[in-house]
């Protein structure tokens, strides 16, 4: 009979605690659509994450170690994704890890020659030398990327060079396809974006490979391109002196291919450089002009003419975009001003830099101080200006001087055709001294070399996600990786390519996906990425109720804690707590229960005195025990304020448990 009662007391308890609590571990409803943007923190549980580009450039997730990663729930659309990429390390901005010198002929100045040395710029060692073109003199540079050649007398001819990327496993060979076509000099690294490889050592990284071919911009023009450029778009134009015309090639794909018909410059288009502003600046021998070029019109003006042909000779650009420009004939150089919207009708030159030492200004850079560097062809000097009228002889003579150029760390450098050499010189404008750092073995041939030998152009940075198109980005501001120009779900198509990318994921034991936000530059440097935002929706059961704070399916919205978390000793707390209030919630509905059955069975008496006394007995008890609670409730309510607890009814009061989760 006790066993019959004790079941009937489990049962009446267990109907009342699944009525009020509904489920003990989880109260699930019907789900809801659900967008959210709390994903500021990467997966390691920072705000903020450190990347270091190699010089070159590379991909943070094989230079590093360790790709940013980003966590959402599975199954969501991604809506927007952006993060701040700022520049932490000025001075480790970009950095010239190789400079390139053409050798056009053999010693003796009748043979062709058509190599492309590659130089160490630590040591002027020469790091490999390539097979290219007919009489190579104009060249290219992606930092990190392809080199393009060109040559000066064949048939308006360019060459491609682009980076070994050796994937396979470290300490064997790559095979053709991959780590190029000789497998007895490069051996495969492990990874020819960084700095593992294998153990043949770091200077398998250093490695190019000339493609097969090479793409002719005027088949039937001899004697073709003196000027060889890049643009915003990483696309290449080409001058071409015999016909006076330039061409835009396709600068990502080889066989490349070109853009558009070509643009009539008329004279000779010798020298060309591309700014950040949409222009190619010529430098026309031709017709004694300086000529800036619309690209996205292809329109063509004369900004600036001199008063005799011939003057015009090389051209550079500071990272500021103005324009310098060498006169060969009136030994100075002119430096024009950067130039942000359309080709001006005529542009004045800004400053004159003047060595009274007249006629034979060839090669000019300027560096990141905005000192200009000459190469003098007739009294073989290096000059180094400080100011229009503050110049230093930096090389004293010898070797008939052609092209000079400067590096990431303010180092200049020239070209000797008759030495074949390239020397390199660095200038302390504290002491204003110099000093030559180097300079290379004997090239084994005349070097011809007057245009970008280095990359120091505006040239863009690149962030990219995996299905992502690249983006350029500026040193300090807010990258939009994808985003539907919405902080709600509302937008019909969210970011395609990366919810696509979700759904082809495993989640982990909480329902996440994390995948990495794969950064690549084709510059070096120290960035931080922060300030990140995902906005992402998905449609997930709202859970609601339940005593349990932790290992659940889905997070509760009305508690202040992540009720998905593995639980910890600070959740058994917060379990205590949410159980006391449970039992005090039931006590107090038990209670009513037992009066509200009290009150009926002294209805249903009829006069009987024993139910009457019973049902008495019962409500008394009933009130008794609820009196008792209250009253232990009350003394350890006192107890506890005595001990420092104030506020015992408010956000403060000691039956609130909480802890950092």
């Amino acid at each position: 009979m006790k066993k019959i009662k004790t079941l009937k007391y489990v049962i009446i308890f267990s109907v009342l605690f699944s009525t009020f609590n509904t489920n003990f571990i989880n109260a699930a409803f019907p789900s809801t659509a659900v967008c959210q943007a709390p994903a500021i923190e990467f997966s390691n549980g920072e705000i903020f994450f450190d990347v270091a580009f190699p010089p070159g450039g590379g991909t943070t997730c094989l230079t590093t170690g360790e790709c940013p990663k980003i966590k959402v729930p599975a199954g969501s659309n991604i809506y927007s994704l952006k993060v701040r990429l700022r520049l932490t390390d000025p001075s480790a901005e970009i950095k010239t890890p190789y400079i390139w010198i053409p050798v056009a002929y053999n010693s003796a100045g009748t043979l062709y020659e058509n190599k492309l040395k590659q130089i160490d710029t630590n040591d002027c060692s020469v790091i490999e030398t390539y097979n290219v073109i007919d009489a190579p003199s104009r060249t290219h540079v992606i930092p990190g990327g392809a080199v393009w050649v060109a040559s000066r007398d064949g048939f308006a001819e360019v060459s491609k060079l682009i980076p070994l990327r050796g994937n396979g496993v470290a300490g064997e060979y790559c095979g053709n396809d991959i780590c190029g076509t000789d497998e007895d000099m490069y051996f495969c690294p492990g990874d020819c974006y960084g700095n593992i490889c294998g153990p043949a050592g770091n200077q398998d990284c250093r490695k190019y490979e000339v493609l097969p071919g090479s793409f002719s911009t005027s088949p039937a023009v001899i004697d073709g391109i003196r000027g060889l450029t890049g643009d915003t778009s990483r696309n290449v134009w080409t001058g071409n002196c015999a016909d006076g015309t330039i061409s835009k090639l396709d600068g990502e794909i080889w066989p490349t291919s070109k853009l558009g018909p070509d643009i009539a410059v008329g004279g000779c288009p010798y020298g060309m450089i591309g700014d950040s502003f949409g222009h190619i600046w010529i430098s026309n021998r031709g017709s004694g002009s300086l000529q800036c070029v619309d690209i996205s019109t292809n329109s063509v003006k004369t900004v600036y003419s001199t008063i005799a042909p011939e003057l015009p000779y090389g051209i550079g650009i500071d990272l500021n975009d103005n324009i310098y420009l060498s006169c060969y004939e009136c030994g100075t150089v002119l430096k024009f001003p950067a130039v942000t919207g359309n080709c001006p009708n005529a542009l004045a030159p800004s400053v004159i830099y003047d060595t009274q030492v007249k006629d034979g200004p060839v090669g000019v850079a300027a560096d990141q101080k905005e000192y200009v560097w000459v190469a003098n062809i007739f009294d073989n000097e290096l000059y180094i200006f400080t100011g229009p009228t503050d110049w230093f002889n930096v090389h004293p003579g010898g070797g008939n001087l052609l092209g000079t150029a400067v590096d990431f760390d303010g180092n200049g450098w020239v070209v000797s055709f008759d030495d074949e050499l390239v020397y390199k010189y660095g200038f302390n404008d504290t002491t204003y001294s110099f000093n030559k750092m180097c300079e290379s073995i004997v090239l084994g041939g005349k070097p011809l070399s007057y245009s970008d030998m280095t990359g120091l152009t505006r040239t863009t940075k690149i962030i990219s996600v995996p299905g992502i198109d690249d983006l350029t980005v500026p040193l300090d501001g807010i990258v939009t990786i994808c985003s539907d120009g919405t902080t709600t779900c509302s937008d019909a198509a969210p970011c395609a390519a990366l919810t696509a990318a979700m759904a082809g994921c495993t989640p982990d034991a909480i329902g996440d996906c994390e995948f990495d936000l794969e950064i690549y530059s084709k510059q070096a440097g120290n960035y931080t990425l922060d300030n990140l935002e995902i906005i992402y929706g998905k449609q997930i059961p709202v859970t609601t109720g339940g005593i349990m704070p932790c290992g659940r399916s889905w997070d509760d919205p009305a508690t202040t804690w992540n009720d998905t978390s593995s639980c910890t000793l600070c959740h058994l707390i917060i379990l205590a707590s949410e159980i006391i209030n449970f039992l005090m919630g039931l006590v107090a509905l038990v209670a009513l229960l037992a009066l509200i059955i009290g009150g009926l069975i002294y209805v249903k008496t009829a006069g009987d005195a024993g139910l009457i006394m019973a049902a008495k007995q019962n409500v008394n008890k009933i009130f008794s025990g609820f009196v008792i609670i209250f009253i232990a409730w009350l003394i350890v309510n006192v107890v506890m304020v005595l001990f420092g607890f104030t506020d015992p009814l408010g956000d403060a009061s000691w039956k609130i448990f909480s802890c950092n989760l």
